[in-house]
């Protein structure tokens, strides 16, 4: 009887074990570590300065039942005001702390101007910056997550395990300033006057 006690014992012991590690292979993707994620500006305006802010942390992934797996985001510390009592709570709510989007194509772009516009009004740092050069900006070695980028367009894009990498084409080049003069009737780029002495 004692013998029989052992065995169940150890076989319990065992299937407790094993249903431990089956549990952590499932979430294996619940962890992200690493910086691998690059966003690409491409016809960027030279000597202009570009930000990225990372509005969402990628927290955790399932790799089941698609390939690209089912990505769950939080709201970081910097912006949770934005999202919870800003312009930003009409498009994200939160369930069990995780981000619950509406964002679309149709008002992506007016969610980034008015994101942006509440960095500049509270001061956020940006997660990075750099100055454009040979019409091209690159930012690399950066975490999985949601950004927003300071551009003339202003963007949105997401890095992500199956999508590490962004690009993005800037739209709007450098206005040009071109001063015209008004002489007799006619908007002109000279003008001509006579000086009379009395």
């Amino acid at each position: 009887m004692k013998l029989i006690k052992k065995i169940a014992a150890i076989m319990f012991a065992f299937m407790m074990v094993f249903s431990l590690s089956t549990n952590v292979k499932a979430t294996s993707g619940s962890q992200i570590d690493g910086n691998n994620g690059t966003i690409t500006i491409n016809k960027a305006i030279d000597g202009q300065e570009y930000k990225i802010y990372k509005i969402f942390d990628l927290e955790s992934f399932d790799t089941e039942p698609t390939p690209d797996g089912a990505y769950s985001y939080k709201i970081t510390a910097a912006w949770r005001e934005f999202f919870t009592t800003g312009y930003g709570k009409d498009y994200v709510t939160e369930e069990n702390g995780y981000v619950k989007s509406s964002l679309k194509e149709s008002n992506a772009a007016e969610f980034a101007q008015q994101a942006l516009a509440y960095a500049h009004q509270k001061g956020i740092q940006p997660t990075d910056r750099k100055e454009a050069a040979n019409k091209k900006v690159e930012f690399s070695h950066l975490q999985y997550g949601y950004y927003l980028v300071d551009s003339n367009i202003g963007a949105l894009c997401g890095l992500t395990t199956t999508k590490p990498d962004a690009t993005i084409d800037e739209k709007n080049g450098v206005p040009n300033v071109e001063k015209k003069v008004l002489y007799n009737g006619q908007y002109g780029s000279d003008s001509y006057a006579s000086i009379v002495l009395l």
